[in-house]
């Protein structure tokens, strides 16, 4: 029996959806990574801020300073506005990650199935093959038997039916020897009487 048709459609079925898994938890890690990087870039953004703060003050350079102030605060609105979506992010990620696993081991039970169900087919197929393989070795023991014994084996039948009433047909005729002689003792018997002298 070959594997069925249901089996290998589940198994399709599974794969499509592991590959979908994927590609989902691909597209919301790379999401993840870039709101990471603007993250990291507005944090870079306001440690710059900072530096141009210090170097306006010690140099006494207003203009530095008051620009500095203003990458400082750029950069810490930034930071603070992508926190939130860095949070939902993760969370997409992490469900996303979830999905892709649950996915992952439907696809691998069914694989499972289908692997066992080709097992069970190619043991049976060999358990088929071996008691053809037995039925012909058996058929040819049989044909090379009556072929030992001349065409169909009753020839042999006769024989022996022949042997068996052997000793039936010898006793019947040991029989029939020995009543003869029976009776040729009986008549030489009275021939012998008969022709003896009388004693006067």
């Amino acid at each position: 029996m070959a594997v069925s048709k249901g089996l290998r459609r589940l198994l399709r079925i599974k794969e499509l959806e592991e590959e979908q898994g994927r590609r989902a938890l691909e597209s919301a890690t790379a999401g993840l990574r870039r709101l990471e990087q603007q993250a990291a870039a507005a944090r870079e953004r306001e440690r710059q801020g900072w530096r141009l703060v210090v170097t306006g003050v010690l140099e006494g350079e207003p203009v530095d300073r008051l620009a500095g102030m203003e990458e400082t605060k750029a950069g810490a609105i930034l930071s603070a506005f992508l926190a939130p979506g860095i949070e939902g992010a993760q969370d997409t990620v992490f469900e996303a990650r979830e999905e892709f696993l649950a996915r992952r081991v439907e696809r691998r039970q069914a694989q499972t199935l289908v692997e066992e169900a080709m097992a069970l087919e190619e043991l049976e197929e060999r358990r088929h093959g071996q008691q053809a393989l037995d039925d012909w070795h058996g058929a040819r023991k049989h044909r090379g038997a009556v072929e030992a014994v001349g065409g169909d084996g009753r020839n042999e039948y006769r024989g022996v039916g022949a042997l068996a009433r052997q000793p039936e047909s010898l006793r019947d005729a040991r029989q029939a020897g020995i009543g003869d002689e029976q009776e040729d003792s009986e008549s030489e018997g009275d021939g012998l009487i008969w022709n003896a002298p009388s004693q006067s």
